[in-house]
């Protein structure tokens, strides 16, 4: 019984180990996908930042807008992230408020590429106008307080008041770029922002008698509500810009990789490449033309300078079009004594030229194209700002670093603000900082969980992928868990038959004529004397039955 106990211990013991571990397995945290605004209020003229990030997670992102008013500046808005972040800069070009939403399109857990990681969210940006400048400033003028009670403040709403709107509904689209008032008139500067030409406007209200000679509606665009003259919008939906099937160039590879719905690439070339080669072909039957510094290149095979050379294919059809930009940096080549020259204000793009960091190696090196890297402190460094140097290739462009400072144990983010004086161009760069935890240190986590891209993530995956620890703890403990049930089964027979033995040899000694001593009757011998004994009785009872049978066999004779 001792020895069934023991192994119904060893049983539990092993299924509730078996237990943790799959719970353990099944629960533990999969790969997230997050995006981060840096402002929700900007003027007419300011950028912002978008920044999404994989962590613990691998696959595509999508960034997308609601209007036009605001333009990406640098960074990709669909694209391969690698447990990292990427950061895509914009630019308000005019007033308004405009969605973005950031959201994985294909994405999966770093740890199980069978798991699915998915995410989105959305952000609403207020774009404000510039404050007018020249008005007077003189706040010394004496102001009449004392107005007459009848007399009426001009106000945007005056037109509203004197006019009546119906309601009504229907969609209508802009019959070319119009703006979108805060009310019915165009006596005021009430311009609230841009519509590109085909903005889709649902109309909520119509105006019962012209105003300042037209018809107006009161309408909804992209979630912004204003007026626009019933003239400048038509009930046609306009025809879907042609995009391109293909887009190749060779040498070099584009930047990020080739999507219709893409129209900005970046192209880098060695410092002795001359010209370049863009094929280029029209989808649904739009042609497409390559040109440069407004001249068509024909045979899509483009001379290019050292730096900085921008690259247009035009696509057309049925009289609308669409236009791709390619921007193809070739490198300059360096002196005798390894330097290189600034391409300085070359067509007016901007960038940092150098950014290092004292003490820390950034991942990946430094490319002024590349917008987001990772540093990483160990636990036992007590580091809590960062020694930064970084130089924009553009004289008197101005450098912000924000947020280098107070890092805490994981991940910090350090942004680097370039803009030209005049603040007419900007870019974002940004540094992730991952200060590592006692925990991390001590099972010898030394990658980082947030690069982008590189050696140090792909081993990462690589160890991920070749891991099977988990399938041979199961083994083992599926292993031990049958090796003890058929113990226990093996067991329990024998502990019957031994049983079973008892209660005969019990029946058997109260036979014997002789005391059997308890020493005897506990060990094998007595065991071995009881077999004895009953040979012995079954030889004595078979002699028996033969000298029976004999002697009738005898006294027959006699009769």
């Amino acid at each position: 019984m001792r020895t069934r106990k023991f192994f119904n211990k060893i049983i539990i013991m092993s299924a509730f180990v078996l237990l943790l571990f799959m719970i353990h397995t099944t629960s533990e945290a999969t790969g997230k996908f997050s995006a981060s605004a840096s402002k929700t209020t900007v003027t007419v003229g300011d950028t912002f930042t978008i920044t999404v990030n994989a962590s613990g997670a691998a696959g595509e992102y999508e960034v997308t807008t609601s209007s036009s008013i605001v333009s990406v500046q640098s960074g990709s808005t669909n694209d391969f992230l690698d447990n990292g972040s990427a950061t895509i800069t914009y630019k308000a070009n005019s007033a308004g408020t405009v969605t973005i939403t950031a959201k994985t399109t294909d994405m999966t857990d770093l740890d199980d590429d069978t798991k699915q990681v998915t995410g989105s969210k959305t952000f609403t940006i207020t774009v404000k106008e510039k404050s007018n400048t020249n008005k007077d400033t003189n706040t010394n003028k004496n102001t009449n307080t004392n107005k007459p009670k009848n007399e009426t403040k001009p106000n945007n709403n005056d037109n509203d008041n004197k006019v009546k709107f119906s309601k009504t509904s229907g969609t209508v689209y802009t019959s070319d770029s119009i703006n979108l008032r805060g009310s019915a008139t165009t006596k005021e500067n009430n311009v609230i922002k841009s519509l590109e030409k085909g903005t889709k406007l649902t109309i909520i209200e119509k105006s019962n008698e012209k105003i300042d000679g037209y018809y107006w509606y009161k309408v909804s665009a992209n979630g912004t509500v204003g007026y626009v003259a019933t003239s400048l919008v038509t009930n046609q939906k306009p025809a879907d810009k042609p995009t391109l099937s293909s887009l190749t160039v060779s040498p070099g590879n584009l930047s990020p990789a080739f999507s219709k719905g893409t129209t900005t690439y970046n192209v880098s070339v060695e410092s002795d490449v001359e010209k370049i080669t863009v094929k280029a072909t029209g989808s649904s039957g739009a042609t497409a033309k390559v040109t440069c510094k407004g001249t068509t290149v024909s045979n899509g095979i483009v001379p290019i300078n050292e730096g900085l050379n921008t690259i247009n294919v035009q696509v057309s059809k049925d009289g609308e079009t669409n236009t791709y930009t390619l921007y193809v940096r070739r490198s300059i080549e360096e002196d005798s004594e390894g330097n290189i020259q600034d391409d300085e204000n070359e067509e007016g793009e901007l960038f940092l030229k150098k950014l290092e960091v004292k003490g820390f190696e950034l991942s990946p090196e430094f490319d002024k194209d590349t917008y987001s890297y990772t540093i990483e402190i160990p636990e036992d460094n007590d580091t809590t700002s960062l020694d930064i140097t970084a130089e924009a290739n553009i004289k008197d462009a101005e450098v912000e670093i924000i947020d280098n400072e107070d890092f805490e144990d994981g991940e910090n983010i350090v942004t680097i603000m370039v803009k030209t004086k005049d603040e007419s161009e900007s870019k974002t760069y940004q540094l992730i900082v991952n200060k590592l935890k006692q925990s991390e240190e001590a099972v010898g986590t030394t990658e980082s969980t947030h690069g982008e891209t590189g050696e140090p993530t792909a081993q990462k995956r690589n160890v991920i992928a070749d891991n099977k620890i988990p399938v041979i703890l199961i083994c083992i403990l599926l292993v031990i868990a049958i090796t003890c049930l058929v113990l226990i089964i093996k067991s329990g027979k024998h502990e019957d038959d031994f049983e079973k033995q008892l209660e005969e040899d019990e029946e058997a000694k109260d036979m014997l004529d002789t005391e059997v001593p308890e020493e005897a009757y506990a060990s094998n011998q007595y065991l071995n004397e009881l077999r004895e004994k009953e040979l012995q009785n079954d030889y004595d009872i078979e002699q028996n039955e033969q000298e029976k049978n004999s002697g009738k066999a005898r006294r027959g004779k006699h009769f």
